[in-house]
């Protein structure tokens, strides 16, 4: 039992984490790149003191390689920026990129311009504290010529200057959120956002902002629906549209959503009546979440589990997915006279990650937010003590379930040529 939980926990550990460590670059790579052409427009991208390298030179390839022309407007001659590599674990920094000044921040205008671009990094605050009359005229100009004011990650910032944006619905990186909000934006977790003429993106989805802005500089009228149609497959768009889910809001769960969750998953069709020995416990009680916490961080202490990760910072992750509406425990029954042919071995082998997959994607579908709990056996003895669940009934996934606070970005993931043959 001990090895399955061991495959199980590495499973769903795998599925938390939403990503992983490979040779592949970090940032995106879209299936498709449309062929823009944008002979005869020009771009304006306004840079300060620590610019992002990758919102700098990368998406700047991008609309040179469809025709533009990137002009960069900076207070200095030459402007330093940083680059951000992937070590396996996280990001290194470093500052090693340099940018020459094609027109000066006090002479620039926006007469010869089709776009205003904002690259973020740490360079956005620079501007906003040192050039914030020189930022607001250029944004005066863009918006009475009507062309498209875009920002990616921290580049919002540099909105901020001028109370036009106050209001909308923008993205930004999540370290800005609390300024952009304090300004008076309504942040969205979204790759991109649309919003008529301003456009707002986020790291790493350099390919997708690129698109966006091209578009929609062919096109003025273009929405987001327009530059980024949905599929032919309602579904594949729906699975696609997943969002890592580890904040959620205080508000509670309806029964009968629990109860659809639950359907979805024993729905799987390869799963036969004889191997739904299930039992779900919904857990959306504080009190009772809280003895489940409690017991099990004396459960990991007596045990002797984790011995190189400290106490509090157990406590932490712990709290941090057991603060939730809604705890959903599967459990499956080992009696030796279950209807069940099949060993628990092999039914966990073959049908515990589609079933809760299923789960996932049914609270996705509801706009909920779920998000797969690891380490089942820190949670298996600690929750069937404190729920006095019969001693036949072994853990087999937990979950959970709510309304999602904050949700993540999408992971980068590997484009489809890349991992997959068809002959």
């Amino acid at each position: 039992m001990q090895k399955i939980y061991t495959l199980v926990t590495a499973l769903l550990l795998t599925a938390m984490l939403q990503t992983a460590v490979s040779s592949e670059p970090w940032e995106e790579r879209r299936e498709h790149i449309p062929d823009y052409n944008l002979h005869g427009k020009k771009i304006l991208m306004v840079v300060g003191h620590d610019y992002d390298h990758h919102e700098v030179f990368d998406i700047r390839e991008m609309w040179e390689n469809w025709g533009a022309v990137v002009d960069i407007a900076a207070a200095e001659p030459v402007t330093e920026g940083h680059t951000i590599s992937f070590n396996g674990r996280g990001f290194d920094k470093e500052t090693n990129s340099e940018v020459k000044t094609d027109v000066q921040l006090k002479d620039a205008t926006m007469e010869k311009y089709d776009a205003l671009y904002f690259p973020g990094g740490g360079g956005p605050e620079h501007l906003v504290n040192e050039y914030s009359s020189e930022l607001n005229r250029l944004i005066d100009e863009a918006l009475r010529k009507g062309v498209p004011i875009t920002a990616i990650c921290g580049g919002p910032l540099a909105l901020t200057t001028h109370d036009h944006f106050k209001g909308m619905e923008m993205t930004v990186s999540p370290s800005k959120i609390p300024a952009m909000t304090e300004y008076g934006i309504q942040y969205v977790t979204r790759e991109v956002v649309v919003n008529d003429n301003i456009i707002t993106g986020n790291w790493p989805y350099f390919q997708t902002f690129a698109i966006a802005v091209a578009h929609k500089m062919i096109s003025p009228e273009a929405t987001a629906d327009d530059i980024f149609p949905a599929s032919d497959c309602a579904l594949c768009d729906l699975m696609q549209s997943q969002r890592p889910s580890r904040q959620f809001a205080n508000l509670p769960l309806e029964d009968e959503a629990i109860r659809n969750i639950i359907r979805s998953g024993v729905s799987v069709p390869w799963v036969r009546f004889a191997q739904q020995d299930w039992h779900f416990v919904a857990v959306s009680t504080p009190e009772v979440r809280g003895q489940i916490k409690q017991a099990m961080f004396e459960y990991i202490r007596e045990n002797g589990l984790h011995p190189n990760t400290p106490q509090e910072q157990i406590q932490w992750w712990w709290n941090t997915m057991l603060d939730h509406p809604v705890l959903l425990l599967g459990y499956h029954s080992t009696n030796p006279e279950s209807p069940s042919p099949e060993s628990i071995n092999q039914f966990m082998e073959n049908n515990i990650i589609a079933v809760g997959t299923q789960m996932m994607l049914a609270a996705h579908g509801m706009g909920l937010g779920a998000q797969w709990l690891p380490q089942l056996p820190a949670l298996n003895q600690p929750t069937r003590n404190v729920l006095n669940m019969d001693d036949n009934l072994k853990l087999v996934f937990a979950m959970a379930v709510g309304y999602a606070d904050l949700q993540e970005l999408p992971p980068v993931r590997k484009p489809t040529h890349k991992i997959l043959e068809i002959f």
